[in-house]
């Protein structure tokens, strides 16, 4: 049974179409679409920056832009969780009343997100809906109003399990959805051509966030934008006046990766705009290390300070040995084939996208193997690549989603 007929028959009320109230809200875009997520841990789909990352090229376009609304937070457990802000979105979260999302919703062109309240008034309009449903059956909770023909509703294979029907889903199922297929499912409801006929069978484990590597050769505003989370590559190009120039134009805090010593009285008027300073430590710079060095480290005021190797033992602890009062060495590795848990058959055609890119020169790359080949991309915007089978590639295994061809369509 239907939440409205379960309501109307235990209040013995007849079902109509209800009155929406709207009230008017300046926007200036006239074609958009309204994203509306959810941050509650039986809503949390933990794709939806890639699913902006595949639209915002397509929707752009065609002139049609993204407004994500709902609240500036939300409850979950017992704190307040600030509502996450999407790449690629005009933002009006906890600028809109209810009456304001009537308005908004009644003249966009599609609504995508969560079952909720903007669901149900999507549905009453008869609006073009993408929405997801994950701890609850969608014949439950769809819009009660609307041609189902306009209406996409997408629930996870859960195997053999029902819906928990609770708001702690333990089992993440949503997350399961492959982006593309949301993605795919906004453009066909607009009548947009896309490319985009996969399906995911892996997503590292930082796959969700946005990333940039910055080689130090050209400034950041030469790239004519500003990455949520960036590090400064100075250990594939030493060039100290680009890096504090980086820093400088940098909005947000920024990571350093060393592996060779640099003037920390440089760094030192911008320290509170550093996140993390990174030392590779490898055989090569051993001499070059001083304790004055790694002692000046620790008191410059940045957050976090890392000496870090992927050196034998023996050179490690040759490092040990050297400094043993005043540095801990972590022992790190790179990411290989062999640590992705899913097999790949051999022969097959696989593809991947990136939620890394690697600046350097004025070109954008997908990734440290894109970058040491020179095989640019030159856009942020997310794209779909033949996956290469080396050890460079690999590296990235964490920030790379997997894919194959949905041979099912």
């Amino acid at each position: 049974m239907h939440v409205v007929e379960r309501f109307a028959l235990g209040a013995g009320a007849k079902i109509d179409k209800p009155y929406i109230y709207e009230s008017f809200f300046p926007c200036p875009y006239e074609k958009y679409i309204i994203f509306h997520p959810s941050m509650s841990a039986h809503k949390n789909y933990k794709h939806w920056q890639e699913v902006i990352n595949v639209l915002f090229p397509l929707l752009q376009d065609n002139g049609i832009k993204i407004l994500q609304i709902g609240s500036a937070g939300e409850k979950v457990g017992n704190n307040e969780v600030k509502t996450k802000i999407y790449n690629g979105v005009v933002n009006l979260t906890g600028q809109t009343t209810i009456p304001n999302a009537a308005f908004l919703v009644k003249n966009s062109l599609l609504c995508l997100g969560f079952d909720g309240f903007v669901t149900q008034i999507a549905g009453h309009y008869d609006k073009k809906l993408v929405s997801l449903y994950s701890h609850v059956l969608k014949s439950h909770k769809k819009p009660f109003w609307g041609n189902e023909e306009n209406q996409i509703l997408i629930e996870p294979d859960r195997g053999d399990r029902k819906p928990s029907y609770h708001t702690q889903d333990k089992h993440n199922d949503i997350s399961k959805v492959c982006p593309f297929y949301i993605a795919n499912s906004v453009c066909k409801l607009l009548g947009i051509e896309d490319n985009y006929d996969y399906k995911t069978i892996y997503k590292g484990e930082s796959s969700n966030f946005n990333f940039v590597d910055l080689i130090p050769n050209k400034t950041l505003n030469d790239y004519g934008g500003q990455p949520h989370l960036m590090r400064i590559r100075m250990d594939l190009e030493h060039n100290e006046d680009v890096m504090l120039a980086c820093i400088s134009q940098s909005v947000g805090k920024v990571s350093l990766l060393l592996n060779r010593v640099i003037d920390l009285e440089k760094i030192m008027p911008f320290t509170k705009k550093i996140h993390e300073i990174t030392f590779i430590c490898t055989e090569e710079n051993l001499d070059s290390l001083s304790e004055q060095f790694i002692k000046h480290m620790g008191f410059i005021g940045v957050d976090r300070i890392a000496f870090v190797s992927s050196e034998s033992e023996e050179v490690i602890n040759k490092f040990k040995y050297n400094f043993m009062d005043c540095l801990i060495v972590n022992k790190i590795k790179d990411s290989k084939k062999e640590d992705l848990p899913i097999e790949l058959e051999e022969g097959k055609q696989y593809f991947y996208t990136s939620s890394k890119r690697v600046l350097s020169d004025g070109k954008v790359y997908l990734d440290e193997y894109s970058y040491k080949n020179d095989k640019p991309v030159n856009t942020f915007s997310q794209i779909v690549s033949p996956l290469e089978d080396c050890e460079d590639f690999w590296k990235d295994l964490p920030f790379i989603s997997i894919l194959e061809e949905n041979l099912d369509n």
